[in-house]
């Protein structure tokens, strides 16, 4: 069971919706819910019955926004999941692209970061998605990559940080996960006319990962559980990898 209250970032959708939806399952009392998009944020919220919820649609690169964002109660930990992609090659990617997944990925991280931080009851769990490409390279994932390095880092020295008062920061980082960050893309749309599908399309990227398939938001957020609960106690700074074996 996991008790007390939680802030998910990225809840209106894939990996935070899945999340939010686990920890109501899994005992939460209070969820402190963040999107920037309003429909897929009233979906994950027309579906939480057991946990009160408390709901922003709010940019988390936006310190202004964080700043107006009432937290009134301790939070048991948080989920940190709100982020962008952009697939494209170095040479092609303008500098608003760049900054965009940077803004929304790694200044986003930090302030949702902060602000879980500074509302944490001792004891506190917080996990950061973070991606199997910030360590393994891969074409036309540059600025997704950097931005997920950089996320790491960052939860590596929270986590120091926060030890004094046994709060946990720790950092999953999945591979190819069937989420919109994957099915909205344009290459998503010709791999569902080229394989007549998007089970088809999702066999296609399956395919190249050792296990055979990309994994379910449902499995992912059972990690996060895992990190955010009693199990995981030792473990701090710690980024745990569920990819299926891509990095491999």
């Amino acid at each position: 069971m996991t008790s007390g209250a939680y802030l998910v970032t990225g809840a209106g959708s894939g990996i935070g919706r899945a999340a939010a939806l686990a920890l109501e399952t899994g005992g939460a009392e209070h969820l402190f819910l963040v999107d920037q998009n309003t429909d897929g944020l009233k979906a994950t919220v027309a579906g939480i019955s057991k946990s009160a919820a408390t709901w922003s649609v709010l940019d988390v690169a936006d310190p202004v926004a964080w700043s107006a964002f009432q937290i009134d109660l301790p939070l048991a930990g948080a989920v940190i999941a709100a982020g962008i992609s952009w697939a494209g090659l170095i040479a092609d990617m303008s500098f608003e692209d760049w900054r965009q997944v940077m803004s929304a990925n790694l200044d986003g991280a930090f302030l949702s970061l902060q602000t879980a931080l500074g509302h944490a009851s001792d004891g506190a769990s917080i996990v950061a998605v973070s991606s199997a490409t910030a360590h393994k390279a891969a074409p036309m994932t540059a600025a997704y990559g950097a931005s997920k390095v950089g996320l790491c880092q960052l939860i590596k020295v929270a986590a120091l940080e926060a030890a004094p008062r046994k709060i946990r920061v720790n950092a999953i980082a999945p591979g190819g996960v069937k989420t919109p960050m994957f099915s909205d893309q344009a290459f998503f749309d010709a791999l569902k006319a080229e394989h007549g599908s998007e089970a088809g399309a999702w066999a296609a990227l399956g395919s190249g990962v050792p296990l055979g398939c990309y994994a379910e938001p449902d499995e992912i957020a059972r990690m996060i559980m895992f990190m955010l609960g009693p199990d995981s106690a030792t473990m701090t700074g710690a980024v745990l990898a569920c990819d299926g074996g891509y990095g491999l």
